[in-house]
């Protein structure tokens, strides 16, 4: 009897639909509670060293959010990327 592979993809464009999204979401409530509580303001500044004009403030919420859309977009789609290609040789 002869065992049957079983092939499970990943969705390259959901994924990174939902990465960006995920990542994005992340980026403004960080700013948010950054800017209103004073919380993370070391984790903000890291980020802002990596994404220009991100900060807590409304321009720097609304400049981390673009940059979470494009960051998650990209990291999500070389994931599913690659873990369907490793996935195909095994």
């Amino acid at each position: 009897m002869a065992t049957k592979k079983s092939t499970v993809e990943l969705d390259v464009k959901r994924l990174a639909i939902a990465s960006a999204g995920t990542l994005a979401l992340c980026a403004l409530l960080l700013a948010v509670f950054s800017a209103l509580y004073g919380v993370g303001n070391n984790l903000v500044a890291v980020i802002s060293s990596l994404w220009g004009g991100y900060g807590p403030s409304a321009y720097g919420i609304g400049v981390g959010v673009i940059w979470g859309l494009i960051d998650g977009a990209i990291i999500g789609a070389v994931f599913a990327w690659i873990y369907n290609n490793a996935h195909s040789l095994s």
